[in-house]
């Protein structure tokens, strides 16, 4: 018995000490961007995967529907209403997607289901799309980034990685 007992203690103590590195290297693939603008957050949580080598913005073939980022979608979570291009988003929490349309066309989507593992879009739950400004960048961005930023009432969303930059901007009520 007292052997069993040993060897229990011996897994706990490899177990406690294996879990908080772990969990760092998950939390490190995570990233989170916020901005306040009208006296409101607007947090982004997503994954950060790197290029490795791949250029998977120029892979993408047209009509394809991206998670931006890796493992659970990316996800929106707004206290102000958001205004860009026609779209209106509500207070509350979504996931984000990004839809290829053209060898430089984006398109921003909200989507109202949240706790999305992977790409599982389904459109019939968009809230709705906003363009994508496309441009190039000097130096390549290995780890995938999103940047919110902005002041008073206006907001700017920015997605780089590779050597493409993908940005739209908002406002917030």
């Amino acid at each position: 018995m007292r052997k069993n007992h040993t060897i229990t203690l011996i897994l706990i103590a490899f177990l406690l000490s294996v879990w908080p590195a772990s969990s760092a290297a998950l939390a490190a693939d995570r990233g989170t961007t916020k901005v306040t603008l009208a006296g409101k957050t607007i947090k982004i949580d997503y994954g950060r995967p790197e290029l490795r080598g791949r250029d998977v913005m120029t892979m993408a073939a047209p009509g394809t529907v991206w998670r931006m980022g890796m493992d659970a979608a990316t996800q929106l979570e707004t206290a102000a209403t958001l205004k860009s291009d026609g779209l209106t988003v509500k207070p509350g929490k979504y996931t984000l997607f990004a839809k290829k349309v053209s060898a430089d066309e984006w398109r921003l989507i909200v989507n109202k289901k949240t706790g999305i593992w992977g790409t599982d879009h389904d459109a019939s739950a968009d809230v709705g799309s906003t363009p994508l400004k496309s441009s190039e960048l000097k130096n390549a961005v290995e780890t995938f980034t999103i940047t919110l930023s902005g002041s008073g009432s206006k907001g700017a969303l920015e997605i780089q990685w590779g050597t493409r930059k993908l940005s739209t901007t908002f406002t917030a009520e």
